[in-house]
């Protein structure tokens, strides 16, 4: 099972990837906003704002890591791709952070012997050393934005982990946010939706999507209106945006 785009309606379709089973994915396209970064440089401009749930059918079952990547390319070959200018949460964010106290200790034996008058008397003497220390643990997302080989930032990134110490689960969701730079090119142009979920018990479905086909690129058309579904974007400042928001 992979997502298609629709051939009746194949640009910029709601549903970037949907996977059912003990462990759940889902990516929803919020906002494509195609507009002008700048009344200064006239530079064309597209905001996409998706969310992406992860969650798993059964209690007993958690997910400990996940990895989204979006990678963008021109529809036309040959033309350089968009470039992704900004993108929300940036860095790392931590969540759920928890501490414990955690002690541990190294021993050693040697043996001991005396020897008098033909007698032996021997023993064996141990030492132990035990260190105590503050073990801290948080759950996380680190986002970035990576470059092609030529240094081009084409694409952005999240990933998440669990507090291995609580042993909670991944984030449940997660809103992320692209604003990228198109130049003056009005081209349609595409993305590639990667993602890798690993659960925690040793099976087949440890790296969930190894084996799964890949879905369609999500298709993008410059001239279709915005959707401002989450709020009213100024479609001619697009850079001005506040991602974070």
């Amino acid at each position: 099972y992979h997502t298609r785009n629709d051939p009746s309606a194949p640009y910029q379709r709601q549903t970037v990837t949907e996977r059912r089973g003990i462990i759940e994915v889902r990516c929803k396209s919020r906002d494509v906003i195609h507009g002008v970064l700048s009344e200064e440089t006239g530079e064309s401009g597209t905001l996409v704002v998706y969310d992406f749930y992860l969650d798993t059918t059964r209690r007993s079952r958690r997910i400990v890591s996940a990895s989204l990547e979006f990678e963008f390319a021109n529809a036309v070959p040959g033309v350089p791709s968009p470039q992704v200018q900004a993108i929300a949460p940036s860095g790392r964010v931590t969540l759920l952070p928890s501490t414990q106290e955690e002690s541990v200790t190294h021993g050693a034996e040697m043996n001991a012997g005396v020897s008098e008058l033909g007698a032996n008397a021997g023993g064996t003497l141990k030492w132990e050393k035990t260190v105590s220390y503050t073990a801290s643990d948080d759950a996380r997302v680190t986002g970035h934005i990576f470059s092609d080989d030529y240094g081009k930032g084409v694409g952005a990134s999240w990933v998440l982990h669990e507090n291995t110490m609580l042993k909670s689960g991944v984030p449940s969701f997660l809103r992320c946010a692209i604003l990228l730079n198109r130049g003056f090119d009005e081209n349609k142009f595409q993305c590639k939706v990667r993602i890798k979920v690993e659960a925690d018990w040793k099976s087949e479905m440890g790296r969930l999507f190894g084996s799964t086909p890949p879905d369609d690129p999500v298709l993008f058309d410059p001239e279709m209106p915005s959707t401002n579904k989450l709020r009213k974007y100024d479609t001619e400042n697009l850079g001005s945006i506040d991602l974070d928001e």
